[in-house]
């Protein structure tokens, strides 16, 4: 007797789980292309982030981690080449994302799962990411004021602070009509335990 383990891929993502995976690629993952397999890599010491990590593609690979002796988890694996797509690492967001109300959100809800915090500050929601990704951070600013969401985008600190070695920029919402207006957007996105 010969048994066959199928493994089936999605022929096509939406194009708002696409901008989802963007977002969240951009913010936690390394990404590369290995012969006709695209490569994934992660490293964090946090057990939501590799549950997330998990959810997101044991459906489509076999998710590999191995825990160091430091606490780190590192998750590596290989996935078809429908998701090259997930290959570039650029400082921008795509205008396709941009121009689409929905895949923006998608994608914010992604970068925001991997870089983000939505947390109680003085009993007052606040919502906040903190990046190198200048240009990222900037067309989000733009684009959330475009969608009547006041944001705030500033240097937080430069290059050569806390041993950083590029300057960290951020963007936050501390405005709680305007964090009512973003998650109420945001939620059905959103999949990380935490946020």
């Amino acid at each position: 007797n010969y048994y066959i383990k199928l493994v089936i891929y999605p022929t096509e993502l939406s194009i708002v789980e696409k901008a989802y995976l963007i977002g969240f690629r951009l913010g936690d993952l390394n990404v590369f292309k290995d012969y006709h397999s695209v490569c994934i890599q992660s490293s964090t010491t946090i057990l939501e982030q590799l549950n997330l990590i998990k959810t997101l593609f044991n459906k489509y690979t076999n998710v590999s981690i191995n825990k160091h002796k430091s606490g780190t988890f590192h998750a590596q694996f290989r996935l078809n080449k429908s998701f090259e797509f997930l290959l570039p690492k650029k400082d921008i967001i795509e205008d396709w994302i941009l121009l689409n109300n929905e895949c923006f959100i998608s994608f914010l809800a992604g970068y925001t799962d991997a870089e983000g915090n939505i947390q109680m500050y003085r009993n007052r929601l606040r919502f906040r990411v903190r990046t190198y990704d200048k240009n990222i951070l900037y067309q989000m600013h733009k684009k959330l004021t475009e969608m009547n969401i006041h944001s705030i985008y500033r240097l937080e600190s430069r290059a050569g602070k806390y041993n950083q070695n590029q300057d960290c920029w951020s963007l936050s919402i501390n405005k709680q009509e305007d964090i009512k207006k973003l998650s109420k957007l945001m939620l059905p996105h959103l999949k990380h335990a935490k946020r």
